[in-house]
């Protein structure tokens, strides 16, 4: 974000606020003023142009939200003066994807900290690198191609990641290719992890 654009986002910031005030007092004068005279009117004509400012700057602020370092009002929460995201998560209906979301998200967001992620370094160049991540989302979501059964499987790269979606079979176990088994045999004696194999490796095939 360069100077003029912190400036620009700062004054409109402070004129934000100001005119926020100015809508709360106006509001405030409304039952006071009876209702079908002309100074109910004219308070009403200035409680409409003040909504219209206060729109116009906010739209003016949104494509300057992702880079501004100060806390602005209205766009910033919180102390610390962190942007509040508009898009930060994947929700869906098919509950097998959840683990392939997560890490695609993981791989698009963590370039954009710029090193804010420990033993990530920073990517390069500084320009002209990022779109806002509800684009991502709309590409993943919209515009890749998602598998229609279980005897295919999809590919997307993020950069040199390799990302494979696949969707399960109407006979198998929802979730079974991404549950890790790793703490349930940590759980397990040598005695029960030998009686599992033996009950996988039967003809009955009953686990």
């Amino acid at each position: 974000m360069s100077n003029e654009e912190r400036e620009l986002a700062a004054s409109l910031g402070v004129r934000l606020a100001a005119e926020r005030a100015n809508l709360s007092s106006l509001l405030a004068r409304l039952p006071s003023v009876p209702s079908g005279s002309s100074a109910r009117d004219a308070l009403d004509d200035q409680i409409s142009t003040v909504e219209e400012k206060i729109s116009l700057m906010t739209e003016m602020l949104r494509p300057l939200r992702h880079g501004a370092a100060s806390k602005i009002d209205g766009l910033t929460a919180g102390e610390s003066g962190l942007w509040s995201p508009r898009a930060y998560g994947i929700l869906g209906r098919d509950v097998t994807r959840m683990a392939f979301w997560k890490d695609w998200l993981r791989a698009v967001l963590v370039p954009m900290t710029d090193g804010g992620v420990l033993r990530i370094p920073p990517s390069s160049p500084k320009v002209g690198r990022w779109q806002p991540l509800e684009r991502y989302v709309v590409n993943l979501c919209t515009e890749a191609f998602s598998p229609l059964g279980s005897k295919t499987q999809v590919e997307l790269g993020v950069r040199e990641l390799k990302l494979y979606a696949r969707q399960d079979a109407v006979n198998e176990i929802p979730g079974s290719r991404t549950i890790d088994i790793y703490a349930l045999f940590r759980c397990l004696s040598l005695d029960n992890i030998v009686a599992l194999f033996e009950y996988a490796m039967s003809e009955s095939r009953i686990i």
